[in-house]
């Protein structure tokens, strides 16, 4: 009687103690609120590090171009871009969750150049990106600043070879290690062929 007495006893205080350390452990990791949860799923997106951007740069440092087949996959693009459904294809001003900043969506006055994206990132000055058909960076009337040229950086991204969509190399969203192409198919129109896409640094010497 007494052992089973003291069987209990132990039997309780283990329990108690599995308790009290799965509770501490639980405080120890902060909930992350939607709008931290945004952000970090933003930059995710559009920056390959902390402050590289997976755009081409221009000669003005604060605009960016990208290259996308058609104005319908241009939208789709931004869509994933900025992590937001719905965008109108005649262009609108859309807001981020709480203080995280807001963009602007402008329909292109050239052919071949479908939209500027102007965004406003929290903890991030803004920027614009063109969203144009391949080509157009080339074109002799350029109503966009010129690409930037020189210095080429020494890592890439990965690029959908249909839509022409960039993710990061090692992207955990899109499986592979970095050196080889995503496993996963592109979430912008299911493709899952993958090719090496330089980009220039506009920071650099």
């Amino acid at each position: 009687m007494k052992n089973t007495i003291i069987s209990k006893l132990m039997l309780s205080i283990a329990i108690a103690a599995t308790a009290l350390a799965f509770a501490a452990c639980s405080n120890d990791q902060e909930p992350v609120s939607p709008e931290e949860g945004e952000l970090a799923e933003l930059h995710n997106r559009i920056f390959y590090d902390d402050d590289c951007l997976l755009f081409s740069p221009t000669e003005d440092n604060t605009y960016y171009y990208t290259h996308c087949p058609s104005q319908e996959m241009a939208i789709k693009q931004i869509e994933y871009y900025t992590n937001t459904v719905g965008i109108n294809s005649t262009g609108g001003t859309y807001h981020w969750q709480g203080d995280n900043g807001y963009f602007k969506v402008s329909p292109g006055n050239d052919e071949g150049l479908y939209y500027e994206v102007l965004m406003s990132l929290k903890d991030f000055k803004p920027f614009t990106v063109a969203f144009m058909h391949p080509g157009y960076e080339n074109s002799e009337n350029l109503s966009i600043p010129k690409p930037s040229g020189g210095y080429m950086i020494p890592f890439f991204v990965w690029a959908c070879r249909k839509c022409l969509t960039s993710v990061p190399k090692g992207n955990a969203e899109y499986g592979g290690t970095g050196d080889a192409p995503p496993t996963k198919p592109c979430r912008v129109c299911g493709a899952s062929d993958w090719y090496r896409k330089s980009v220039t640094d506009p920071a650099a010497p």
